[in-house]
């Protein structure tokens, strides 16, 4: 299968470079009996040749993707046949054996390259541009296409709606154990949080002995609980401080605690309410 696969691709790729081969033959050919001197037509083949490559990049790639899908291959049963898409890779090489069969009275052999080119174009628009849409779009409306591309979007839902749920239920358990943590803190860290507010209510801005102690409760918070139980005795003492007192102040800890196993200061000064 996967050599099968590979082996579409290359052929697809030969017939893209065939087509814009003829394609531009075709132009070439068209300026030229128009009277266009070669340099005029180098000159524009340089920018020609930028957007050719960008288009072609992007066929290809979306092409790659429809040779390589296979979730969706009973849906198609047709167009994602190997049979079929080996006759839509050949189909350049087909319209050039076709005009060149039909085109053996031609006189000199540029009129017989110009009947091959636009055999191979036309052929190659007509299959790849009309034809292989409206097959695709009646198949995709026949009633075993239709049943397994609404099963297929069930079921895509469903595991949606099941990685939902499963990230809603690790939110929730996220949610209970830190709330169960708190409660095991509470009795530890209320009376640090009152000692902290007090620190911080103080006139503390040069006092060492304070900038000591608060890097000690600090540290003791640490290691009953990490930065989450460091973010715990703060908020606590934020809190004390409130129904103590409608004053702003300077909340040192956030730079007295920098440093403190994960705790990183956000600021040198914030106002605390």
């Amino acid at each position: 299968m996967m050599a099968a696969k590979g082996t579409l691709k290359r052929l697809h790729f030969a017939s893209t470079v065939w087509f814009v081969g003829c394609a531009a033959f075709l132009l070439v050919l068209a300026m030229r009996q128009a009277g266009a001197a070669w340099w005029l037509i180098w000159s524009l083949s340089g920018y020609s040749l930028i957007i050719v490559f960008v288009l072609v990049s992007i066929y290809l790639f979306a092409l790659y993707r429809g040779v390589v899908r296979s979730d969706t291959a009973q849906e198609y049963p047709l167009t994602s046949s190997p049979y079929y898409m080996t006759f839509y890779d050949l189909c350049p090489f087909l319209g050039a054996l076709a005009a060149l069969l039909g085109g053996a009275a031609a006189v000199g052999i540029t009129a017989l390259l110009s009947t091959i080119a636009m055999g191979s174009l036309a052929t190659t628009f007509f299959v790849w541009v009309i034809l292989d849409p409206a097959i695709g779009l009646v198949e995709m409306w026949l009633p075993v296409s239709r049943r397994l591309r609404q099963e297929r979007l069930a079921a895509a839902r469903q595991q949606r709606l099941a990685r939902q749920v499963e990230s809603d239920q690790l939110l929730e358990d996220l949610q209970r154990r830190e709330a169960l943590n708190y409660e095991q803190w509470q009795p530890v860290l209320a009376p640090m949080a009152e000692r902290l507010a007090a620190i911080l209510e103080a006139d503390q801005a040069a006092s060492a002995q304070h900038e000591a102690e608060t890097v000690e409760l600090g540290a003791a918070a640490w290691r009953l609980g990490g930065l989450a139980c460091m973010r715990r005795l703060h908020e606590m003492a934020r809190a004390e401080h409130v129904r103590h007192s409608n004053a702003k102040i300077t909340d040192c800890v956030t730079l007295w605690w920098d440093g403190i196993g994960g705790w990183r200061s956000p600021s040198l000064n914030r106002a605390m309410a």
